[in-house]
């Protein structure tokens, strides 16, 4: 028998030579007479194995203090826990006793030991290396020990509850406890790991979590995903929380498939022992849309208004089908999805795929505007791509046959319009001298209009005002109350005899 191997098994080896050989004796002992400072530690090497049946250490007591816990650990396992009773005192000092505990029957193999007192007051100094004061010895009263078979063997499965446990070896003749060693159960939380390919998923992206697990866990072991900000540590805490689980079923290893939730955020996976409540391990991962994988572009910068703009985009597949791109004010705050979904004037879905385009309307009114792509489960804009409406002033024309008219005489105007002016821009008849640009002043002091009705070219016929004087027509676009373009005539009683020449033909307004 190794000797560790007691530790973790429900098997007693007693070699009763060995029992007999130490019988009596002091296995440790490192007190000397010199000034003490004080320490909860000692460091104990047996070179054999041993029945320890007293430990005693030197201990500076407190006021009514009569017992004092310690723990007797091997690699930071328990193997023991007692209890120091005080004991005979110094004379001169009285705070300083004996701290006995005896009568133990505590069957150890040859190894190092840590003996660690629950309050710093044993006794240390130089002579004792720095180590608690203890001294151990095998049945110090000089009764013999029971007579044993030279080797005895019994085998049982550990409790399914991780807990504290002590094998007792039992004299029926004498009806006493003749040896004892600590049996502490629990999982080895050192073998249960994870391992993920990354640190970083997109939402409802497919996960392949790589696990191993010893086999002594128990079959209902089970591995949940869910939120990283949960406390850790319980089992049942963890199963509150789950997003999704799969159990071990006794494996040692193996693969599990999951898919990431569809929230960003920090999330784990928890490997959990239910008979235990006890959380075995973690690892953690994080969920965020990848903004990268999205773009929108455009084939130019500037639309005319109501003008058809086609928008090819690019997108992951693992963004959510309810992805949406609206189209809107480009003056509106970027980010927030729900903020974009406010101001939208337009919006169409991706619905999963990877490219494609979509057809757009540009808006009526002159200005800057953008495409935005969002993302409707986490509320993230994910990319934008600008343009401006601009009204195209350059298609606007208008010209006359002649530059003076006689009052009430026939005009004939003829006129060139884009084809993205709205239906109701209008071309009106009016004094030279009203300021240019806006339509609605224009408006105010006309003397007679008429519609272009969508057509881009085309004849319109007016009267020339009974009053003489200065003139022109304009023409405008109601929407952006914009001055397209205008052209000036004079009106003479005297066509042929000179009055002021205007030169007919079309021209822009700045």
């Amino acid at each position: 028998m190794t000797n560790r191997s007691h530790l973790f098994a429900m098997t007693l080896l007693v070699n009763g030579m060995l029992v007999i050989n130490a019988y009596g004796t002091t296995v440790f002992d490192n007190w000397n007479d010199d000034t003490c400072s004080l320490t909860d530690t000692t460091v104990v090497t047996l070179p054999t194995q041993s029945v320890i049946n007293r430990i005693t250490t030197w201990y500076n007591w407190r006021a009514g203090e009569s017992s004092v816990n310690y723990r007797l650990t091997l690699s930071n396992i328990l193997i023991y826990k007692g209890t120091f009773i005080k004991g005979q005192c110094d004379s001169n000092h009285k705070d300083w006793c004996q701290g006995i505990d005896d009568d133990r029957h505590l069957l150890l193999s040859p190894d190092t030991y840590k003996v660690k007192v629950d309050v710093a007051r044993v006794c240390k100094n130089v002579g004792s290396g720095q180590n608690g004061f203890l001294s151990i010895t095998n049945n110090e009263g000089g009764e013999n020990p029971p007579t044993m078979p030279s080797e005895t063997q019994t085998s049982e499965q550990t409790p399914t509850k991780q807990g504290e446990y002590d094998i007792r070896l039992n004299d029926t003749g004498s009806k006493k406890e003749t040896a004892t060693i600590a049996l502490p159960v629990g999982g080895d939380k050192a073998a249960a790991t994870f391992t993920l390919p990354k640190t970083a998923y997109a939402p409802n992206e497919a996960i392949t979590l790589s696990f191993t697990a010893p086999a002594t866990f128990t079959k209902k072991t089970w591995i949940g995903m869910g939120p990283a900000n949960i406390e850790h540590g319980s089992t049942e805490r963890n199963d509150q929380h789950d997003m999704a689980y799969r159990y071990v079923k006794g494996r040692s290893s193996g693969i599990m498939s999951f898919t990431a939730p569809n929230k960003q955020g920090l999330y784990d996976f928890r490997m959990n022992d239910t008979s235990n409540d006890l959380e075995l391990s973690s690892i953690a991962f994080e969920v965020k849309v990848d903004k990268a994988a999205a773009n929108l572009s455009l084939p130019q910068a500037v639309y005319a208004p109501n003008e058809k703009i086609t928008l090819s985009f690019i997108a992951s597949p693992a963004y959510a089908k309810k992805t949406w791109i609206g189209l809107g004010p480009a003056n509106i705050e970027h980010g927030s999805t729900e903020q974009n979904d406010q101001h939208d004037m337009a919006y169409r879905y991706v619905e999963s795929r990877s490219n494609g385009t979509m057809v757009f309307n540009a808006p009526n009114k002159q200005g800057r505007y953008d495409f935005r792509m969002n993302d409707i489960t986490n509320g993230v804009e994910l990319t934008a791509v600008a343009f401006d409406v601009r009204v195209d002033k350059s298609k606007a024309q208008l010209s006359l046959a002649k530059s003076i008219y006689k009052p009430g005489e026939t005009i004939t105007l003829s006129f060139k319009a884009a084809s993205t002016y709205t239906k109701k821009t209008w071309v009106g008849l009016g004094p030279a001298n009203i300021k240019h640009g806006s339509t609605a002043q224009n408006d105010q002091h006309d003397l007679s209009y008429q519609y272009i009705n969508n057509q881009t070219s085309g004849v319109m016929t007016f009267l020339a005002p009974q009053k003489v004087g200065q003139y022109d027509f304009r023409m405008n676009e109601t929407t952006n109350d914009l001055e397209l373009v205008a052209l000036a005539f004079s009106v003479s009683d005297n066509p042929n005899g000179g009055g002021q020449a205007v030169t007919a033909g079309g021209g822009i307004i700045e």
